[in-house]
Formats: C-alpha cells, structure tokens, sequence
C-alpha cells in the first residue's frame, strides 16, 4: 500500500486521514474498483500514479480546469517505469529505453515528445568540455538508449543502457559531455537542486555540481564542473548499495545498512544538531542506535527519511508541509532520526521537493520497543 504526506495544496484527497494520522492512503483514490495503484511519482506540486491496468492519473492543479482535479493522461505511452519531475517539465522513461517529455501541465490531451539523441550523432556538446577530443571514452555511443533520468534546477543527468552518464539538458533536450569515467558502470544516479550523485556497480559513490553547501562530500565547497564526477574519497573502501541528492544535501546508504549524510544542515536534514552543525562537507556516519540498519534511504528539500530492516520509518529535517508524516503545526523541524508513528511495516520510501511517499507491507509493526526514539 501507498501513503502520501506532505504539501497538498494543489492535490484533491476524498477523505481526510484519521485524528493524529497525518498520512494520506493513495489506496483512497483508486478510480476503477477492479483496478489498483502499484506506483506513484512525486511531482511539483502534483502526484502521478500508475495503476496495475496501465493508467497514468495526475493528481494536482489543472490550469484548464482551474481547480484540483485527477485526471487520466489518455496519450501516455506503454509500460512507463519511470516519471521524473522538474518544477516545469516532465519525463517519462519507458521499459524499452525510450525516453519523452510532456511540456506544461495539461497531461489530459497531450502527447509527451519523444526525444530521439541519435538522429544527430554528435549530440554531446564538445564545446563544454575542451579535453573531448583528447579522450576517446567522450565520444557519444552510438545509439542512446535510456534507463533512467535524473532532473535538478542547475543540472540534470541521464544514464544509457551501457551504464554510462551523460550530463542532459532538459530545456534544449541534447546531451551535454559524458560525466561517468571510461570504465565506470553508473546504477543510479540522483539529482539535487545544484548537484547530482552517482553510483557504480562496484558499489562506489560519485558526486558532481556545485558544492557550494557541502553537498559533493569532498571536503570543500568548491564545485566539480569541469570534467567528469569526482569520487567521494571519504566513502572509499565502503560499498555502498543506494544514494539520495536532498535539495542541498546527500545521502548513502551502505550495503551492511549504514546511513551517511553531507552537505547542508539548515533544518536538521542531516540528522545532527542544526545549532552545531551548518554544513558538513565530508560525509559523517548517522547517529542511530547500533540495532537500526537501514533498507531504504529518501531526501526531499529539506528533509530526509529512512526506513530499517525492521519496518520502521525514521525521519529528519524540516516538516513545515507535514512531509515528515507528523504533526506540522506541533513540529516544524526534528534534527535527530526519529521513529515516526505509523501501525504499518514500511518496506520503502522515496522524497522529493516537500513530499514523501510511504510503501507499506500489509502487516502491522508495533513500535513500542521503540518509545524512547518515537515523536511523542
């Protein structure tokens, strides 16, 4: 089951949770009683949901009908496994690497661009990178075949079915240079407002952008532009299995169930104290008890939250909109990972902008074991 908590301004829910229950259930918003939600997708101010029929429904504000609505996105193409949202576009990846992108909010009637790299085959920018025609591995491949795309404010990134990333612009739709080393093969990728991360299959964590609070770990606020991502030398010698770019800040997750996180500290979404600690540029274990490792890491903005191997879902940083999944007029900001009420066994979660999204397993999880840690 899905859960949603955070801004709702621009979305239409038909019930209001339960008293002291401040998640939203998506399970609420099915449209077809022989159809279910299987995925959900955080935009601005909007969610997208797919449905095991293969619907994709908006729920959000639609300014031709200028008011919240949901509605059936009719146009999309088939077996989408990725919609990624920037604050003014929209893209979606599909099953067979292909890639398009949906301009403006009336989802209802148009039909997302395809976005076809090879018909220019030399698509990467070389004027952004001058060493590129010193370096064999900056030569574009041939055929680019997408498999998963990352959008940020400041720069965004996109990985090709043979692992590699390339920095992408989303305006002018083009590649822009290769940001993956020669023999790199990038798993993920995730893109903040200034700075994206990447993971390779080796386990190993790397970081690019601006690092003007800290948030490429590499011990400074300088910024890694010039040439490709940098290793995150603080990291090495830990493999690590999941990575998260925050509006300002990172995380990883390692693959024995650690949490680091860097970069900036403004509302406690580091997991320290933010009277202490203003920004941290080199990656620092979180403070967890020893019993806790972790199966999931997510960062909106602000905020940050993490799930246990347990069931049980923590959460820190700023909780103005209620993205903690807490009370927001009682608690607008939490700087130590605490245990978020809720009698269900969390298996994932995922953040993004002022937004989280709770996947939960059907039993329940009793947390009074873990009073000492809980929200009170």
């Amino acid at each position: 089951m899905l859960w949603y908590c955070g801004f709702d301004a621009f979305l239409q829910f038909r019930q209001k949770p339960e008293q002291g229950i401040f998640l939203h259930s998506l399970g609420d918003l099915i449209l077809d009683d022989h159809d279910k939600i299987i995925q959900a997708f955080i935009g601005w101010c909007s969610l997208f949901l797919q449905t095991a029929k293969g619907q994709i429904i908006f729920l959000g504000y639609s300014k031709q009908k200028r008011q919240n609505s949901m509605t059936v996105c009719s146009k999309v193409p088939k077996y989408i496994i990725q919609i990624e949202c920037g604050s003014k576009e929209t893209f979606l990846v599909t099953l067979d690497s292909k890639i398009y992108k949906w301009s403006g909010f009336n989802f209802e009637k148009t039909l997302p661009e395809l976005i076809d790299f090879n018909e220019n085959t030399n698509n990467v920018d070389s004027a952004n990178d001058q060493s590129s025609n010193n370096h064999q591995d900056d030569k574009q491949e041939k055929n680019i075949n997408v498999e998963q795309v990352c959008i940020g404010a400041e720069y965004s990134c996109l990985i090709t079915d043979q692992h590699k990333a390339y920095l992408f612009d989303s305006t002018e739709l083009r590649l822009i240079k290769p940001i993956s080393r020669e023999n790199d093969q990038i798993i993920s990728i995730s893109a903040g407002q200034e700075h994206i991360l990447l993971l390779t299959d080796d386990g190993i964590v790397l970081s690019y952008g601006n690092g003007s609070r800290g948030q490429l770990g590499h011990g400074s606020i300088s910024n890694v532009v010039d040439d490709k991502a940098e290793i995150v030398e603080a990291l090495e010698g830990i493999r690590f299995k999941a990575i998260v770019a925050g509006g300002w800040h990172s995380l990883a997750l390692s693959e024995i169930g650690d949490v680091y996180v860097w970069g900036w500290n403004e509302s406690g979404q580091l997991g320290f104290d933010r009277s202490m600690i203003k920004i941290e540029t080199i990656p620092k274990l979180l403070d967890i008890s020893e019993d806790d490792h972790f199966i999931a890491i997510a960062a909106g903005s602000r905020h940050s939250m993490a799930v246990s191997e347990n069931g049980l879902l923590f959460g820190w940083g700023w909780n103005k909109y209620g993205q903690l999944g807490i009370d927001s007029t009682r608690i607008e900001f939490i700087d130590t990972p605490t245990v978020i009420p809720f009698d269900h066994r969390v298996s994932n979660v995922n953040c993004k902008f002022w937004s989280s999204l709770i996947e939960t397993e059907n039993d329940s999880t009793p947390t009074d074991d873990n009073d000492e840690k809980n929200v009170s």
